[in-house]
């Protein structure tokens, strides 16, 4: 006789997804693209005077397109992390400890130390692939010296990083 297993059902604890979800519903690009695009732009911009570059203003207009595509395939990096460690969090934690994890990243980062921890490191592997990629992607630029990419790369990372991960979406839907 064949054995009926139940799936564990896979349940949020809102019907609205947290904010760090909200990257993966396609009317939000609407407003994301361009303000992430004006962000990176006015870090690069900013950043080029600071390093008194000529033509600064052209510069960071030429490479603020692939920034921004940058900005986007590294915050969606982050994102995946975390929601890989939502979704498996039952096979990775004992069951109360996965409860909390699921809903300190669902709703409330701050709630748990170790939900906490697991943001933060989202963060930082976002910002991490900000640096190397537009580190990278400068690199290409004859007119950028090594300090000069440095410095912008640098700049974008810490400037950019995803910190909204941080965000207690719980907080609206109370």
């Amino acid at each position: 006789m064949k054995t009926l297993h139940k799936k564990k059902p896979f349940r949020l604890y809102n019907v609205l997804f947290p904010i760090w979800m909200l990257m993966w519903f396609p009317v939000l690009w609407i407003v994301l693209i361009p303000a992430n695009f004006l962000i990176d732009f006015l870090v690069t911009r900013f950043t080029m005077k600071h390093l008194l570059l000529e033509d600064y203003h052209e510069r960071a207009w030429k490479h603020s397109w692939k920034i921004c595509l940058i900005g986007f395939l590294s915050d969606f990096i982050g994102a995946v992390f975390i929601f890989t460690i939502y979704y498996f969090a039952d096979k990775l934690f004992p069951k109360e400890l996965a409860h909390t994890v699921t809903y300190g990243l669902n709703l409330q980062p701050f709630n748990h130390i170790l939900t906490f921890a697991i943001t933060a490191v989202s963060i930082i592997i976002s910002g991490l692939c900000i640096y190397f990629l537009n580190r990278k992607m400068l690199s290409k630029d004859p007119s950028l010296d090594k300090k000069s990419v440095h410095v912008i790369a640098r700049n974008l990372a810490l400037i950019t990083a995803p910190y909204l991960f941080l965000f207690p979406s719980g907080i609206l839907y109370r």
